[in-house]
């Protein structure tokens, strides 16, 4: 029994995979393993993951095949000894200290789950170009409850911090008591339905001000590119979450996380290069669909500026001429992977 698995799920990133292992093996907290979910990778990560795993005996190998990362995540789970589960994706890197910190943070507040801050770092071949700006935890509070959080996440207060599963460290009976676990199918975005799940069962969330975490931003990543398959997993997402939500609290409002996603979905099909006219006319009925369920609701919540743009762009069917204006801005890397 270890504390800390750390699940480390890679899919063809042999050029990122040491600096990732490197951060991670560098902690100064020591009572953890690693496990690597080898997930079909076909280039010479297998090669990389050999070699560490040859020298390091807290690195422990899955090997499947490619199934996707919400597979993949499942997986290291699955086969996870520690108490508490930290998820690394295989092109960022993490401070020498971050689970230490984490680690403290729940045990010194008895949490469920602990959240830090991130930054948000463009890489370009492997080296570090800048930092597009550090994803930051509002207020002052060291802990807040599951459902607190929940409404950071959901109403776009704190997004992408809330929504990514890389920025927490969290108690793992929370997947296995209550059957949380990431999408699979090659879901675009599969953390973010799973950490609405962690929140709805979390009774204490540990909030650690410091920023502890390299989200890297790379020009081919995953991430940065758009397709009418992603708009449709934005989607399923949608849907996910809101049975999610039903099933544990229905009194809590989904309107605006539903609109915000609207607008996302809206601008992977605008920005698609999919020449599939049946499935662009679905995926557009689906959002007309959502304007007429969801209101936003905007009142009393101290929403970001740019999350209620998207949020009202969204719900007047305003986001074609939105991502119109945003494309002739596209080549600045802030507007890119932040917008």
């Amino acid at each position: 029994m270890v504390k800390i698995s750390v699940v480390v799920p890679v899919y063809n990133t042999a050029s990122t995979l040491p600096r990732c292992l490197d951060s991670v093996l560098g902690q100064t907290f020591t009572d953890f393993e690693i496990i690597i979910v080898n997930d079909g990778s076909t280039d010479e990560s297998h090669a990389v993951i050999a070699s560490y795993a040859a020298t390091h005996p807290e690195i422990v190998v899955v090997t499947q095949e490619n199934q996707g990362l919400g597979a993949a995540r499942n997986a290291g789970i699955r086969a996870a000894r520690g108490t508490y589960i930290a998820c690394v994706d295989s092109d960022d890197l993490i401070d020498s200290t971050m689970l230490e910190k984490m680690l403290r943070a729940v045990e010194a507040h008895e949490a469920d789950v602990a959240i830090c801050q991130a930054d948000n770092v463009l890489y370009s071949d492997g080296e570090r170009i800048k930092s597009l700006g550090i994803y930051t935890i509002p207020g002052k509070a060291e802990t807040i409850n599951g459902k607190e959080a929940l409404t950071l996440q959901i109403n776009y207060i704190v997004p992408i911090l809330f929504n990514s599963v890389c920025f927490k460290l969290v108690r793992k009976s929370l997947f296995f008591d209550h059957g949380v676990w990431f999408p699979e199918q090659f879901r675009y975005a599969e953390d973010t339905p799973t950490s609405v799940g962690i929140f709805l069962y979390a009774d204490t969330v540990a909030l650690v001000r410091e920023t502890l975490y390299d989200y890297v931003r790379e020009n081919e990543s995953l991430t940065s590119s758009y397709s009418l398959k992603k708009a449709h997993d934005i989607y399923l997402d949608v849907v996910d979450i809101c049975s999610y939500i039903q099933k544990v609290d229905p009194s809590i409002s989904v309107d605006n996380f539903v609109l915000g996603m609207l607008f996302s979905m809206e601008k992977q099909i605008i920005w698609s290069e999919t020449k599939d006219k049946e499935f662009k006319d679905y995926l557009m009925m689906i959002g007309a669909n959502l304007r007429t369920i969801h209101t936003p609701q905007l009142h009393s919540l101290n929403i970001p500026f740019i999350q209620k743009l998207k949020i009202l762009c969204a719900y007047h069917g305003y986001t074609p001429m939105v991502c119109k204006m945003i494309s002739l801005f596209k080549w600045i890397p802030f507007v890119r992977y932040m917008l």
